[in-house]
């Protein structure tokens, strides 16, 4: 997305800031990355785990 419309994002922000040595700003970025990663993961896994009961119990009602 950075380098297709052009617009400043996270990339961008974590290579100026590791080559400006600005060791926090790298750091928050970083963790924030890594605690929507885990969030996102969350949901898919509880999301995914809704639909497999769902098509489990449905199996279930039909033997």
């Amino acid at each position: 997305m950075e380098i297709i419309f052009g617009y400043p994002g996270l990339g961008k922000l974590i290579y100026l800031s590791f080559y400006a040595r600005d060791y926090p700003l790298l750091e928050a970025v970083l963790v924030l990355s890594i605690i929507i990663v885990i969030i996102g993961k969350l949901v898919c896994e509880i999301i995914n785990s809704a639909l497999s009961d769902e098509v489990q119990r449905s199996s279930r009602i039909e033997t």
